[in-house]
C-alpha cells in the first residue's frame, strides 16, 4: 500500500524552496522528483548522517503538507519511539509515518513497529528495522521550520499516535461535521 512517498534527487546539485527561498546548507542534498533511486537516498544518508526531503503525498496531512521539507536523520532502531515520524524504504519507495506501536522483535531478530499516516484510514503492514531510513527531526514550511524534538512536540507525536489506533472511528465522524460545516467549500472542489 503506497501512502506517503518522498521524491528522490537527481543530482548532487542543490536546490532551493521556490515558495520560501530557503537553501540547503551546501552539504545537503535536496530530493527532487526527477528520478526515484531509493537505494542512492539510503546510501547518502548513511554516509551524510541527514537528507533532506520533499513531501510528495497527503497520508500525513495536516501536519506534512505535499512541498514540505522533512530534515531526516540517522537513527539507531533503538531509539525510535512511539510517536516519531520514520522514514523507511518500501517497494522502492520512502515512505514517512508515524510510529504508533512498538511490536518488540520479529523472527529476523531486528526491532519491529506498527506505522501509519496521520490521515490515512488504516495501518501500514509491520514495518521492520531492516527498512528503516531514518527519523524526521526537522519540517520546513513557508519559511518556518518545526523542531519535531522539542518536548511539546514530542507529547503532540505520542497524542497522535494514540488518536491514531482510533481513527477508523473519529475519522467518519470529523467528515461528517466538516460536510456540515463547509458545505459550499466542499461543492466547489469536486
Amino acid at each position: 500500500m503506497r501512502t506517503d512517498a518522498l521524491t528522490v534527487p537527481s543530482s548532487d546539485r542543490q536546490a532551493s524552496d521556490p515558495r520560501t527561498g530557503w537553501r540547503p546548507p551546501t552539504d545537503t542534498l535536496v530530493a527532487g522528483p526527477e528520478n526515484l533511486d531509493t537505494a542512492q537516498l539510503v546510501r547518502r544518508i548513511r554516509e551524510r548522517g541527514h537528507l533532506v526531503l520533499r513531501v510528495v503525498g497527503g497520508s500525513m496531512g495536516p501536519w506534512f503538507l505535499p512541498g514540505d521539507l522533512l530534515v531526516v536523520q540517522r537513527v539507531r532502531p533503538q531509539m525510535v519511539r512511539r510517536g516519531n515520524v520514520i522514514v523507511f524504504r518500501r517497494a522502492n519507495l520512502l515512505i514517512a509515518h508515524r510510529v504508533i506501536r512498538l511490536l518488540g522483535i520479529a523472527s529476523s531478530g531486528g526491532l519491529t513497529w506498527r506505522t501509519k499516516g496521520d490521515s490515512a484510514a488504516r495501518c501500514d503492514p509491520d514495518t521492520f528495522e531492516s527498512e528503516l531510513v531514518g527519523r524526521v527531526t526537522f519540517v520546513e514550511r513557508a519559511g518556518r521550520s518545526i523542531w519535531l524534538q522539542s518536548p511539546n512536540w514530542v507529547a503532540a507525536g505520542w497524542m497522535l499516535a494514540l488518536l491514531s489506533l482510533l481513527s477508523r472511528f473519529w475519522y467518519p465522524i470529523g467528515r461528517s461535521l466538516r460536510r456540515l460545516c463547509y458545505p459550499v467549500a466542499l461543492s466547489f472542489r469536486r
